[in-house]
């Protein structure tokens, strides 16, 4: 805001009202998840290792990844550790990734507690772009995440 009051004086007063405006949305989003967050005790597992941020800003519990940094996919080793994980009963859910299939997750949760939750999207391939993208992108992740694990 103050970048582009500088640059266009006669909209200084519109700039600095929209950049409260956004400040104070976004600080009222981050409560509302927050609380929503709340409600996850129990282990996750997601799809890819990309969610670190997210996690330890809302204290999710994200006890492993399906995939690392590099996204591949994962070996028969890393499946096992994640089939044992599954039946160890600390895990509530596991996570696929949107456009990937969700197969092996399927397959994962058969006999366990876990559940297979819906596809989460931390890129927004789903979304329609505009002003509501991230409000929109962040809400489906918590909510999706809640809804399997909350």
């Amino acid at each position: 805001a103050g970048a582009l009051a500088a640059r266009d004086p006669q909209n200084a007063a519109a700039y600095r009202a929209n950049a409260a405006r956004a400040a104070q949305d976004i600080a009222a989003l981050d409560a509302d998840l927050g609380a929503k967050a709340a409600a996850v005790t129990k282990g996750i597992i997601t799809g890819h290792d990309a969610y670190g941020y997210l996690a330890a800003h809302f204290g999710l519990p994200i006890a492993a990844s399906l995939s690392g940094g590099d996204a591949a996919r994962p070996g028969a080793a890393r499946m096992a550790e994640i089939g044992a994980l599954l039946a160890s009963g600390e895990v509530a859910c596991i996570f696929p990734e949107a456009g990937h299939d969700a197969k092996a997750i399927a397959v994962l949760v058969e006999g366990t507690a876990a559940r297979a939750g819906e596809p989460l999207d931390p890129e927004g391939i789903a979304f329609e772009p505009g002003i509501g993208l991230y409000a929109d992108l962040m809400t489906t992740l918590i909510d999706r995440i809640v809804r399997c694990a909350g």
